[in-house]
């Protein structure tokens, strides 16, 4: 069977030819969290933040803030873990075992 590779975020994102367009995305993104368009969400503002700190960043490096791994542990409550896979194979979010190693701390309902 054939197989294709797609690109990850992060190769799309390093690549020199695109640095102009990322520059101009995370201009936006600051302009338009200045201009309220986040409505008040924390989690999503911090998500956005943490995406762009862990481009450069290895796998084993990555960081995510509090309101991101809230926003990822609901994805994963309604979601499942492919969509957490999916996310986190991408560096859009933390992976599987960091959620579930913070979710034995957290509240059961």
């Amino acid at each position: 069977m054939l197989q294709r590779k797609s690109p990850k975020l992060r190769d799309v994102c390093v690549d020199a030819a695109n640095k102009a367009d990322m520059l101009k995305f995370c201009n936006s993104m600051a302009l338009a969290h200045k201009r309220g368009a986040f409505g008040g969400k924390g989690a999503l503002w911090d998500l956005l933040r943490d995406i762009m700190a862990n481009i450069s960043r290895p796998k084993k490096g990555q960081r995510w803030r509090a309101g991101t791994k809230v926003l990822m542990q609901t994805l994963f409550q309604l979601g499942g873990r492919r969509v957490v896979n999916c996310l986190a194979l991408n560096s859009m979010g933390p992976s599987l075992n960091t959620l579930q190693r913070d979710r034995r701390g957290m509240v059961v309902f």
